[in-house]
């Protein structure tokens, strides 16, 4: 089978540090992986280099089995709308309100009369278990877990093949992380996308994962599907479990 996303010998260096070291990863079609290490270990950067934010030093990233960096910046933008992205921090602006936040992305690629564009963000926010009430509020007047939902509407509103989420429970009491776990499982399986996830968060891990790879230092040194996490000898997986 092809796999939908790959990376192959993938570095990245900036100054002669190198924060990625020949990542081979493969991401299957309705697949479901998480990506774990500690802070600074170049979870962040692996993604920016699959969304095209940062260009490998060398090696390439493959979409559909096209390589992402090889492709003109049309064919770039075709593949990059078959992603939708929650960030880390939620990343809405604050100057909009949360109807045009949700809508920001769909409004970029497609000529939709604002009526229709509205009755999408309210389909999406009733996805993310959110009232149409907060349509017309600011990000700031609304709560972090509420912004993190808007978030994921956002991201979902386009129905893309691939979902991405940056520290989705990061800074969420338990109840609330929990909840947006069960969103996350949620959507992807309404949608039939694949999705990547990186978190530090094991209760992220053990809910929401169907395969795992660990980054440490820059290099994948562990991969495999979660069941298989907890009998792994790899002395830096155990600890990360552990700590958790």
């Amino acid at each position: 089978m092809t796999p939908l996303i790959e990376f192959i010998e993938t570095n990245k260096s900036f100054d002669g540090k190198v924060i990625l070291n020949e990542i081979n990863l493969k991401v299957f079609k309705g697949e479901s992986l998480v990506i774990i290490g500690q802070s600074g270990s170049g979870k962040s950067v692996l993604l920016k280099c699959l969304l095209g934010v940062l260009k490998p030093s060398f090696g390439e990233v493959l979409i559909k089995n096209k390589s992402f960096f090889k492709q003109n910046r049309h064919q770039k933008e075709v593949l990059l709308k078959k992603f939708g992205v929650a960030f880390q921090g939620n990343a809405l602006f604050d100057s909009l309100k949360v109807w045009e936040n949700i809508a920001f992305k769909l409004s970029q690629i497609e000529s939709l009369p604002l009526k229709n564009l509205k009755e999408k963000v309210d389909f999406s926010l009733k996805l993310v278990g959110l009232s149409n009430s907060i349509m017309y509020l600011y990000p700031s007047q609304i709560s972090g877990g509420m912004q993190k939902r808007v978030a994921i509407a956002r991201a979902i509103i386009d129905e893309p093949e691939i979902l991405i989420f940056d520290e989705p429970t990061s800074g969420l009491d338990p109840v609330t992380g929990s909840k947006i776990n069960n969103l996350i499982i949620d959507n992807v399986k309404r949608l039939g996308c694949t999705s990547i996830t990186i978190t530090h968060d094991m209760h992220s891990v053990k809910k929401i994962a169907d395969n795992v790879a660990m980054i440490n230092e820059g290099k994948i040194i562990w991969s495999g599907k979660k069941s298989e996490m907890g009998f792994s000898k790899n002395q830096k997986l155990q600890e990360f479990i552990n700590e958790k």
